[in-house]
């Protein structure tokens, strides 16, 4: 696992950053105690959110008013968004291997998204015809703040293809994923990059209801958009986050346990909102059933099947992002787990969809 730390995973926990002080540093210990203690005696001794993202309230890009259209196609294949790339950091497995990357882009406050929405980006160079490459759209695991919260950037979450699925390809063999993911995992601080968009409406957040309940499933770097959701839900200080009194629950399938990513941002949450938020996660490389199956996503969510089912009956709103493929063995889980229960899964999920309950577009 990469040592990088990402902005939100500096508001973890106080005990933690005591421990990893000490060891670096005596004086750093009494100067972080002498400030805790002041801010107990300032606070009365109360429990302080240690989560909440800077001091600045962000609202200077919210939507306001009944007729707010949606950024939708801003910037295009034939004019793209000339952006900078302001840092690019592994966070999960190694160069060696299969490695994910977080990538910080500055697009100067050009870039109008909202969350759940999807950036295109255009590598650069040419294919072997000679054609510029194709654009490749991701989602954006930012809100629309930015990590810095200044409105000027936005962060990508991206999978380097493995090497070992790139041997012996040509490069007419290679997708525009493959293309496109291997080039921004190379990008340096100030390199030039042509975005596009946003696209996708889909997945964007409900904030209507303040006390919605959320469910998100994701798979590998699917949790790019829950990112997006989980910092303007929890850690931003917008309207949303202030007001918001529903509950989250996150499912989180992943090769390993070295691929737990923004696993820090998580467990902030956790502690800061242990009532609010859950997170399971299903291991696929690591899990096994009783039976020497494999534990999959779809198997960690029928463990919660009654809780979820409930929800979705009471309003809920459930998002998939990631690999389309969980979406079979969800599916089994979801039309067996109904039977269980009289429903008729059919027309269940129709009158979820109907609703804008059911969120899905994969990539």
């Amino acid at each position: 696992m990469a040592e990088e730390v990402l902005p939100e995973e500096l508001y973890h926990s106080g005990n933690k950053f005591i421990m990893q002080a000490f060891k670096k540093s005596f004086w750093t210990v009494a100067r972080y105690s002498m400030i805790m203690f002041s801010a107990h005696i300032i606070t009365g001794g109360r429990n302080t959110n240690t989560l909440r993202l800077g001091t600045k309230k962000q609202d200077f890009l919210e939507a306001r008013g009944e007729n707010v259209d949606l950024p939708l196609n801003t910037h295009t294949d034939d004019l793209p968004l000339m952006a900078r790339v302001v840092s690019n950091k592994r966070i999960a497995g190694s160069s060696f291997g299969d490695e994910v990357r977080h990538i910080v882009i500055r697009h100067y406050g050009k870039m109008r998204f909202w969350e759940g929405q999807k950036i295109g980006v255009i590598p650069r160079g040419v294919d072997s015809n000679g054609h510029r490459h194709s654009a490749w759209q991701y989602y954006v695991a930012s809100s629309r703040y930015g990590d810095n919260l200044e409105g000027d950037t936005l962060s990508l979450c991206i999978r380097k293809p493995p090497k070992q699925y790139l041997e012996g390809k040509r490069e007419e063999d290679l997708t525009a994923k493959d293309v496109c993911s291997g080039f921004l995992c190379s990008v340096k601080p100030n390199d030039a990059i042509m975005l596009t968009g946003p696209f996708g409406k889909e997945l964007l957040l409900s904030e209507e209801d303040k006390s919605t309940d959320y469910i998100f499933v994701a798979s590998g770097t699917g949790i790019a958009p829950f990112r997006a959701f989980l910092r303007r839900l929890f850690a931003e200080h917008t309207r949303i986050s202030h007001a918001h009194r529903g509950t989250t629950l996150l499912f989180f399938g992943v090769p390993n346990q070295n691929f737990l990513l923004y696993e820090a941002f998580f467990k902030s949450i956790k502690l800061n909102y242990p009532q609010k938020f859950g997170r399971v996660y299903a291991y696929l490389r690591g899990g096994i059933k009783k039976d020497g199956r494999k534990v999959f996503i779809h198997d960690k969510m029928r463990e919660y099947a009654e809780e979820i089912i409930t929800k979705l009956d009471r309003g809920a709103h459930i998002y998939f992002s990631g690999s389309m493929k969980m979406m079979g063995g969800i599916s089994i889980m979801f039309e067996e787990e109904c039977a269980l229960r009289g429903i008729d899964y059919e027309s269940w999920v129709e009158d979820l969809r109907k609703n804008g309950q059911w969120h899905i577009e994969g990539d």
